[in-house]
């Protein structure tokens, strides 16, 4: 007798989550199709409710308290049951156009890909397209990639320009970052120390998953972001003086609550020698996960 009545409670309690999943499914989109909530420009956690001085005057107290949706499918778990709530659709150009109109350059690396351009943001007529680097951290003394840095690598990143199906997971936030190691970084006579190949794509990852992150919040900013995690495996030798490229193969994003990561996954490859024929050819790939730890990644 018991058991029948805790299978029929058990029944209840599950059509009972199931109702409730459905409203937190249709609240999702309505949220999803009026888009009245905007993310915070300044990229920080605020509590709902909450005041910030940055956020669109056009934000009312009442839409505070709605919940925050990023533009990719959040996923609710009800007694082990997993629930795919509607994904937020990409930012319109009113909402980048926002931001132009509150003083913000949300393109500054003139790029034609950037999700502004995309949305009909229009580019500055004569100015040259930006490295990724220059553009939101000109004064960086990073040792690999900083613009200010005058014996560094070097290292410069620049938005996916073709059209290529190997970015198509990790459009449309793809970067290509380029550089050329000199004889200097040689671990072995003729081989690149794996040293230096390890930190070109912990660097470039790094500007990856922020740039993923900015792109999807639509912030003039790329926030800043920690390696939580990383791995690589060495395919061939890289040999010095030839220009070597990092590629984004694929990108996870994971924002549906803080703190907010991202997994890159990385391809770097050098140019041809005479050893492969003058082709191209993979040196070594990795994966790594990042973490957002701050509001913008520089100050400058």
């Amino acid at each position: 007798m018991w058991r029948a009545v805790a299978r029929r409670a058990a029944r209840e309690a599950f059509a009972r989550s199931d109702a409730v999943a459905a409203r937190e499914i249709d609240a999702a989109r309505a949220a999803a199709s009026t888009l009245t909530r905007f993310r915070c420009v300044c990229g920080c956690a605020s509590p709902a409710g909450a005041a910030c001085e940055r956020r669109s005057s056009s934000t009312s107290r009442e839409d505070s308290s709605r919940p925050v949706f990023s533009a990719f499918s959040t996923t609710t778990t009800r007694f082990g049951r997993r629930f795919r709530a509607t994904p937020r659709a990409f930012r319109s150009r009113e909402e980048w156009a926002r931001l132009v109109h509150e003083g913000h350059d949300v393109n500054p690396c003139n790029s034609p890909k950037h999700p502004a351009a995309l949305a009909g943001i229009p580019l500055v007529d004569g100015k040259p397209m930006l490295s990724i680097q220059a553009s939101y951290d000109e004064h960086s003394q990073c040792f690999v990639c900083g613009n200010a840095h005058e014996s560094g690598l070097g290292l410069k990143s620049f938005r996916v320009e073709e059209s290529d199906p190997r970015w198509a997971d990790a459009s449309p936030s793809a970067l290509r970052s380029v550089v050329t190691v000199t004889d200097a970084y040689q671990g072995l006579p003729g081989i690149v120390s794996t040293g230096v190949m390890d930190s070109l794509m912990i660097c470039h990852g790094s500007w990856q998953a922020a740039i993923a992150l900015m792109d999807r919040a639509v912030l003039p900013r790329p926030p800043l972001v920690m390696p939580k995690s990383y791995s690589m495996q060495i395919h061939d030798r890289l040999p010095p003086g030839t220009e070597i490229e990092v590629t984004t193969k694929a990108i996870e994003v994971r924002d549906d609550k803080e703190p907010y990561r991202v997994r890159v996954m990385m391809e770097l490859k050098a140019a041809g020698d005479d050893d492969h024929d003058g082709k191209g050819f993979v040196c070594a790939s990795s994966e790594a996960m990042y973490e957002k730890v701050g509001a913008v990644r520089s100050m400058w």
